[in-house]
């Protein structure tokens, strides 16, 4: 007690996995459990939104070979590079964050298109 983490009737419970009620049925896993990872992975790729991944084209710090690999990988995604732009996209001048800018809103026309 006194640790502030909820507890249920079988112990702690995961921060990433609350019971909405405390009926238990045979598909939700146990309290404080989470499914294998492989069905993680498999549930998010079929659940996961488009996106967008952009890399600065002077990267120095992420490995964009690893970050293309990851993007293959993934439904529905589009990697972008950035040319001129260093590790911190957003924080470069306007010229190049408008690019990213400009990936984002046409990510979010293609989610939610605008309304006219």
């Amino acid at each position: 007690m006194g640790s502030g983490q909820p507890t249920g009737p079988d112990g702690p419970i995961s921060s990433t996995l609350r019971p909405r009620s405390t009926s238990r049925r045979a598909t939700q896993a146990p309290v404080g459990s989470s499914p294998p990872a492989n069905h993680q992975a498999r549930w998010a790729c079929k659940h996961l939104p488009p996106q967008r991944v952009a890399t600065a084209g002077e990267e120095q710090l992420v490995d964009s070979a690893a970050q293309e690999a990851v993007v293959h990988e993934l439904p529905d995604v589009r990697h972008i590079t950035i040319e001129g732009a260093k590790h911190e996209i957003l924080m470069e001048v306007d010229p190049i964050r408008n690019q990213f800018w400009e990936a984002f809103d046409q990510l979010i026309e293609r989610i939610v298109p605008a309304r006219v």
